[in-house]
C-alpha cells in the first residue's frame, strides 16, 4: 500500500462511502 504523508482525505479501501480524515 502507498502511505502518503500529507494532511488530506484519504478514502479508507474497506470504507470507500467514508472519508477519513487525517488529523494528528
Amino acid at each position: 500500500m502507498k502511505t502518503k504523508r500529507s494532511h488530506q482525505r484519504w478514502v479508507h479501501p474497506v470504507l470507500p462511502e467514508f472519508p477519513i480524515t487525517i488529523a494528528g
